[in-house]
């Protein structure tokens, strides 16, 4: 269940999982369950610990789909989390990177699926901490260490890793219509005039099965994902100013933001552009043009009832506001249909920006009303387990009612359903014992696992209540 759980998230996260370099997090975690017998002090571990393990597995559940039928499901992920928060809390220390990869991560799952204050607590702390941080200021003596291959994987990884917090910070910021937070990597950007692999891990990167969807492999474009999504991050730092300023300004700057915005197709055609043949279908492909579309939605906002501005084509921001719309939710209808709906959470932001954008103008509009039922329907689906895309659907649902919106007819059954799925808290499970112990099993008694690493890292029946 183990394997079965990090390979889910490996496979499907696009968003937190690029703040953990792979090979190096695989490496620490060999080596403590098989530590070298000729070394007295047990090894340091610089990309893995207990709280780590737990947030990830915490996430990945929320790609297991096969499981979601299960009145368990959504404890499992709970568990993890519960364990996460606790090793947290009994273990402050200083911000080494594990514990701060850690944060993030746990974040994802609470913004999702657990307790949005906890949640908002958790994001706090990931930029107090990720400022004081030093694993990202550079530092001459991390490379003199035994080998100049060592040096050498630790320095590329770093570069991986903080790229990958600056991404995840331009998605957070403008999801939000917030500055970053995060200040731009002074590594040089991953593989970037490098055509080496990163480590001996990394020759796995190169292809990718949609797991557990097919084993069929395909070509992943892990490099040029990875180059497109620091370019991306880029800018959307210079977007994101823009925004803000007008956000805050009585009259928006027409001229600068239609500048960035031409700017930003064109990047966005270019980027997209290095996915050739089946790439296409990639997740990475997808989410990354959605990522484009979600900015674009954003730069476009202020000017959307200013019909005499025009920008891209000479169209107005109203309407290259639905193309951006009508893309996002295209992407995710083919992804689901390609795929399933992997319930990635980054998806339900997508869906909200998209459906927000089109709500003011549904009325006698036949194209809108359609891109935005299957928005509702894309959230309904999504609804079922993830307590945050509910809480979209109740906002649109009383921004339809408060502004006296006319509902497109098939839009009802979608929105009516708000609410249904809650947050998920353990202190309201009650699993009897032969229950609890058969989840223990589950989780323990895998063949070919060691036990004795990976039990301290398994939330156990401490944190189900026996109480009726």
């Amino acid at each position: 269940m183990l394997t079965h759980l990090f390979t889910l998230f490996w496979t499907w996260d696009n968003t937190v999982a690029k703040i953990i370099h792979w090979g190096l997090f695989v490496g620490d975690m060999c080596a403590e369950i098989h530590p070298p017998i000729d070394v007295q002090e047990p090894p340091r571990h610089q990309f893995c610990s207990e709280f780590l393990i737990n947030a990830m597995l915490a996430v990945a559940t929320i790609y297991d789909v096969e499981r979601t039928s299960s009145p368990n499901s959504a404890t499992q992920g709970r568990l993890f989390a519960d364990e996460a928060l606790r090793l947290l809390e009994t273990k402050q220390h200083l911000p080494t990177l594990p514990y701060l990869q850690g944060i993030a991560i746990l974040w994802a799952y609470e913004e999702t699926l657990g307790n949005a204050t906890t949640a908002a607590a958790l994001l706090a702390k990931l930029f107090e901490l990720h400022a004081t941080c030093r694993f990202f200021q550079p530092d001459p003596r991390l490379y003199q260490v035994e080998a100049a291959n060592k040096a050498t994987r630790i320095h590329k990884a770093t570069a991986l890793i903080a790229w990958g917090f600056y991404g995840l910070d331009a998605k957070i910021s403008f999801t939000y219509s917030c500055s970053m937070r995060i200040k731009k990597p002074m590594f040089p950007k991953p593989y970037r005039g490098d055509e080496t692999s990163n480590t001996g891990f990394d020759s796995l990167n190169d292809l990718w099965f949609p797991y557990p969807v097919s084993i069929q492999p395909r070509l992943s474009y892990h490099k040029e994902a990875i180059d497109a999504e620091c370019e991306f991050a880029e800018f959307a730092e210079q977007a994101l100013l823009i925004i803000e300023e007008a956000r805050t300004s009585p009259v928006p700057d027409y001229v600068k933001t239609k500048s960035i915005y031409n700017r930003l197709i064109t990047r966005k055609s270019a980027l997209l552009g290095r996915f050739t043949d089946n790439g296409n279908s990639l997740p990475a492909k997808v989410f990354l043009q959605i990522s484009f579309d979600m900015l674009a939605i954003k730069l476009l906002e202020p000017f959307t009832r200013l019909s005499f501005l025009e920008f891209d084509g000479g169209q107005t921001s109203q309407s290259l506001s639905f193309l951006h719309s009508d893309s996002i939710i295209s992407a995710l209808w083919n992804y689901r249909t390609a795929f399933g709906m992997r319930h990635e959470y980054w998806m339900i932001h997508a869906c909200q920006i998209a459906a927000m954008a089109l709500l003011p103008h549904l009325s006698g509009a036949t194209t809108q009303a359609e891109i935005f039922q299957r928005a509702c329907e894309l959230l309904h689906d999504m609804g079922k387990h993830l307590p945050l895309a509910n809480c979209v659907l109740s906002t649109l649902k009383a921004v339809i009612a408060r502004e006296g919106i006319e509902m497109p007819s098939g839009v009802s059954r979608f929105i009516a359903m708000a609410g249904k799925a809650d947050r998920v808290h353990i202190k309201n499970i009650c699993l009897d014992s032969d229950k609890a112990r058969m989840m223990r099993a589950r989780y323990t008694g895998q063949k070919g696992v060691n036990h004795q690493c990976l039990l301290r890292s398994i939330p156990y029946t401490d944190y189900l209540s026996t109480e009726t």
